[in-house]
Parts: structure tokens; C-alpha cells; sequence
């Protein structure tokens, strides 16, 4: 979830965008047994380091609560928080709002589904 998409700038509030895609992302695994859930948090550079970190981890929550609001239990969630760590685009010589939308990527929080495969194929030997 892209924070352009899913969060305003500097904003920990879920957008109907990005409940929108939770929601979407959910209903393609409907069929499925959803082990756990990993949410995992991030921001860019910007700001100071403590700032970073609990920004990212109320973005988390925030997708960790939307996800037990679609009925998801919340004890199959992990939520964590990763602060500006993990960076997926550099904006070297930019500064101002030219910086805040290059560096738009690395504000995220990352949803990955974890569905256990189960194989009958022992049992058919």
C-alpha cells in the first residue's frame, strides 16, 4: 500500500483507497485459509528516525485494524514497524516537494498473505 494511495503524506489515517485495496487483497484469498498476516510499516528519510519509526508502526496498525475490521482475527496479524529502513528508491540533489514525490515508494506498508499448501500427495502414495 503505496502511501500516496493508501495514507496522505505525513498521515497515519487509512484512505478509502487503500481500504479499498485491503479489501480487494482480502476478498482474492476468500477461498483461502489465512494462516497469518505479516503488515509491515515503513517512511521515507524525511523527519528524524523516532518520528519515522512510530509513524510507521501507526500506519500498520491502522492496516492491522482495517483487516480486522473486514474479519480477519487479529491474533493471526504481526504487525511491525520499519521506519525509513528498506528504501526502495533514492532521490540524491532534491529537496522540497520534488523530494517528497520522488520519494513517494518508500512510503508503504507491505501485506503479505501467508496461505498454507497442503499436499495429499503422501497420502496418496
Amino acid at each position: 500500500l503505496q502511501a500516496g494511495e493508501a495514507f496522505a503524506f505525513d498521515s497515519a489515517e487509512l484512505s478509502a483507497a487503500g481500504k479499498a485495496q485491503l479489501a480487494a487483497a482480502l476478498g482474492a484469498h476468500k477461498d483461502d485459509y489465512i494462516h497469518r498476516v505479516d503488515v509491515a510499516g515503513y517512511t521515507d528519510q524525511i523527519g528524524d528516525d523516532a518520528y519515522n519509526m512510530k509513524l510507521s508502526q501507526k500506519r500498520a496498525d491502522a492496516v492491522q485494524a482495517e483487516l480486522v475490521a473486514l474479519g480477519l482475527p487479529k491474533e493471526r496479524i504481526i504487525v511491525s514497524a520499519h521506519g525509513s529502513a528498506d528504501p526502495l528508491v533514492t532521490c540524491p540533489d532534491m529537496a522540497g516537494e520534488s523530494l517528497i514525490r520522488c520519494l513517494a515508494p518508500n512510503r508503504r506498508t507491505e501485506v503479505r498473505f501467508v496461505i498454507p499448501v497442503v499436499s495429499t500427495a503422501a497420502a496418496a502414495a
